[in-house]
């Protein structure tokens, strides 16, 4: 089976995550070691950490250093160690082994590192926020990493990028558990989330918040999604962070009295702060054009060009946002035919509430910030960089397939030429001569990686989802069957299964595949098999008018992006299930047998989320009916090309010498059925005295004395090589039995042993169940639960096999043959005609 490359998107990603890094390291290999006070007072906490104990705020600083800017005190003292912690064994020994220099360089070369991380992290939490606008993460992504306040950041040793990087974590896991409702992972990840958090910064108090909020708003089905699973999400959430960092804000209040360690009365002193009230904070144009300024980079003027950058995109956002045509493409609003439209159109706006509650409790806390006298700095704006880059990147691209990347590179090259600016590449900042070839290099290839951004936005902008004409769909897995010549494009069908390049479990050929090659000779449609992550993420970029999922071929984590897609692109979902998945019976039947909870979840969001539902009985129709899910019959069949040589040919005449041998072949949920037979073989014998033994095909891996099992040879068990198998041994049977317990998963079964059986020349006698109604009309045989019941319909078999295996072929051949069935194609949305 084929990898599967990288997405276009997943590309700009990378890419703009290495520009990060490299720009990062340009700034930092260009400029003088301590430039500022805050960057030696990280620095030695950093150092600090390495020797064995934390800062202490009077205390000052423990490095002694010949260069830079030194404060009077230790000023960073009140920030959790999370960060130094990741420094000190980096910076740590370089200082103490004498090499001042290269330690500063070498924390900040980490720092840019952690600034390419963070990128990945925006870009993450923006694919979570709009699933349906795979190349708006992207986008966002480069609005992140070509900010000059966090390059700069990047540049130097500061301690707010794991912030900004926890604080998108926080956001994306936020918008997971509101779109897709809780699961392990997610409650897991959101622990680890906010207890980082708390380890990097105070103010990550606000990402705590909005993960708690949205666990308690979290949809979907399962034991995390109800009242009790919530409220244990939440304290889990809740409890990690307070385990994790607690202790230091329990430190802050007894070193300073507050837990924010923060010594404003030093401040005041010492540094000419002044506290202000909130409405002269609010109106000071100073305030906003310091926390926003983060596009402004070495530019003097605080209200200069650069603002643009930020401007520009949140201005094309709202126009996106208010022009019908643009949001239907850019925002993806719900179709009408969706099942449950208020339920996305709720996550929705939960989504954008909770972006807008960052915001504001960010800014919030940056007023009180100044009120007390703090200053606003840029730096304090990056934990809303990665929210407003959302919005930036919607506007962005959100002008057509030509217009929105010509945008998109115009932006690149003036954010470009602000972080170009910063660097200084006509001599060595300090006193290595090899920090100048080092800076210049990284520009080289910093300069090469928003190369490959742009080229890529125009890939992914310009490249059309779908091939005209015939064949398979642009960027679809394999398994893909052409249809006829047609002067106009034919509708594009993905389907989802198990398996791939044709080899697929037995329930795929009989309910799919076999279908979806009928489908495509006809000439009414294209069919392709889909891998169905790389669909929902967008890495696939066909666009489908109809994708058929068997049952939990479709893994959970990616159902929510799946949908949101198929919103967006008006692409028809139909889920295809053919076994009881549903009813409490079944579904522990099926956990026992073979199936996790995962899987059934699957399943049960498939279902109840789908544009239409095919099932294979009337049984399994009531069953979703009582679930509140209206679904399409569309009986099992056999397919021609598996069985043809059979149809047209006298039944199999059985072995006359030894025991005469009974057929029971099945899957191994039939262990519990197979026990119905054991009163039935034992001491049987037929009319002439001969012994009857039941022969075993699947079902069980266990020998016993009752019955035999005949192994199927390794590499038989793809459906077409089994039955292959089965029709070289078809002489060996005399009869073929389908017993059922009397349960609602065997009541959902279908007649499909009755077929099977039928194309083997071999009479059937089955349990009488609704699976099996009315196939003694076509030459079936039915039996109760007693033995003798078994019996008296095994002997039936036996004198009258010829006739019941002529009237059963001639049903089949008749009604019970594969095709393109209309109620199937209407399912589909694809004409029966």
């Amino acid at each position: 089976m084929r990898r599967s490359l990288p997405s276009v998107t997943a590309g700009i990603v990378l890419a703009a995550a290495c520009f990060a890094v490299l720009a990062s390291i340009a700034i930092g290999f260009s400029a003088p070691p301590f430039n500022s006070g805050d960057e030696a007072a990280h620095f030695d906490y950093a150092v600090t950490v390495w020797h064995g104990h934390l800062p202490v705020f009077e205390d000052g600083l423990s490095i002694r250093s010949p260069f830079g800017i030194l404060p009077p005190v230790q000023w960073v003292s009140q920030h959790p160690p999370l960060f130094y912690a990741i420094l000190a064994p980096v910076v740590g020994p370089l200082w103490d082994g004498g090499h001042l220099y290269a330690a500063v360089l070498t924390g900040r070369a980490v720092n840019a590192v952690l600034a390419g991380l963070t990128v990945l992290a925006s870009a993450w939490a923006a694919r979570r926020v709009l699933p349906a606008r795979p190349v708006v993460s992207a986008v966002a992504a480069v609005v992140v990493a070509m900010t000059p306040m966090f390059l700069l950041v990047g540049g130097a040793v500061y301690n707010d990028l794991p912030n900004v990087a926890f604080g998108a974590l926080a956001i994306g896991v936020g918008a997971t558990a509101i779109r897709r409702g809780l699961s392990t992972r997610l409650v897991v990840l959101g622990a680890v989330v906010t207890a980082a958090g708390m380890l990097s910064r105070l103010s990550a108090v606000v990402f705590v918040a909005v993960v708690l909020v949205a666990f308690l708003c979290a949809k979907g089905s399962g034991r995390w999604n109800r009242l009790p699973g919530k409220v244990l999400a939440v304290a889990v959430a809740a409890v990690a962070p307070v385990l994790a960092a607690g202790w230091f804000f329990l430190r802050n209040r007894q070193l300073t009295g507050n837990i924010a360690g923060s010594h404003p009365d030093w401040a005041a002193q010492n540094l000419r702060r002044e506290q202000h009230g909130f409405v002269e904070t609010v109106t000071d144009p100073g305030f906003w054009s310091g926390v926003f300024s983060v596009f402004r980079g070495h530019f003097a003027d605080p209200w200069g060009w650069t603002w643009a950058l930020l401007v520009v995109p949140l201005l094309l956002a709202v126009v996106v946002a208010v022009v019908p045509g643009l949001r239907r493409s850019t925002l993806a609003p719900v179709r009408r035919r969706d099942l449950d439209p208020r339920g996305d159109r709720l996550a929705d706006a939960l989504v954008a509430l909770m972006l807008v509650a960052v915001f504001a409790a960010v800014v919030f806390l940056q007023v009180r910030f100044t009120m007390q006298g703090g200053a606003a700095q840029a730096r304090y704006g990056l934990p809303v960089v990665p929210v407003l880059a959302v919005a930036m990147a919607v506007g962005l691209t959100g002008f057509g397939r030509i217009v929105a990347p010509l945008v998109v590179t115009t932006w690149i090259t003036v954010a470009g030429y602000d972080w170009f600016a910063i660097v200084d590449l006509s001599r060595p900042a300090f006193t290595a001569a090899a920090t100048l070839p080092i800076t210049r290099v990284a520009v080289a290839l910093a300069v090469l990686a928003l190369a490959v951004v742009v080229v890529l936005t125009w890939v992914a902008f310009l490249r059309r989802p779908v091939a005209t004409g015939t064949g398979t769909a642009t960027g679809t897995g394999t398994g893909a069957v052409p249809g006829p010549v047609a002067t106009e494009p034919l509708p594009l069908v993905g389907f989802v299964v198990h398996g791939a390049g044709g080899v697929h479990p037995a329930s795929a050929h009989i309910r799919v595949t076999g279908r979806m090659s009928a489908l495509a000779a006809s000439g009414a449609a294209r069919v392709a098999q889909v891998d169905p992550v790389r669909w929902a993420d967008g890495s696939d970029t066909a666009h489908l008018d109809a994708i058929l999922v068997q049952r939990d071929a479709f893994p959970l984590a990616s159902l929510d992006d799946a949908f949101a897609r198929a919103r967006a692109e008006g692409t028809r979902i139909v889920a295809e299930v053919d076994d009881d998945f549903f009813s409490p019976e079944a579904r522990a039947r099926l956990a026992r047998a073979e199936y996790d909870p995962e899987r059934l979840a699957s399943v049960d969001r498939l279902v109840r989320s789908a544009d239409a539902v095919v099932v294979s009985t009337r049984a399994l129709q009531a069953v979703l009916a009582a679930e509140a899910v209206a679904a399409v019959v569309v009986p099992n069949a056999v397919q021609p090309g598996l069985w043809a040589d059979q149809t047209v040919t006298a039944p199999s005449a059985a072995d006359t010498t030894g025991p005469r041998r009974v057929l029971y072949m099945g899957s191994a949920t039939h262990g519990g059925d197979l026990d119905l037979l054991r009163p039935v073989f034992d001491g049987f014998t037929d009319e002439d005295g001969r012994p009857v033994r039941l022969e075993v095909v699947g079902v069980t891996g266990d020998d016993d004395v009752w019955h035999d099992r005949l192994a199927v040879p390794e590499g038989a068990s793809h459906y077409p090589d089994f039955v292959a198998f089965l029709r070289a041994n078809a002489h060996r049977w005399s009869a073929g039995v389908a017993p059922l317990t009397d349960d609602r998963f065997n009541d959902a079964k279908s007649d499909l042993k009755f077929l099977e059986y039928t194309m083997l020349g071999l009479p059937f006698v089955g349990s009488d169940r609704p699976s099996y109604a009315g196939v003694d009309a076509h030459g079936g045989l039915l039996a109760g639960d007693g033995p003798d019941a078994w019996r008296a319909a095994l002997l039936t078999a036996f004198r009258q096999s010829g006739e019941r295996v002529a009237r059963a072929r001639a049903y089949v051949a008749a009604e019970r043959t594969l095709g393109a069935d209309g109620p199937w194609r209407t399912a589909l949305g694809i004409d029966p005609a």
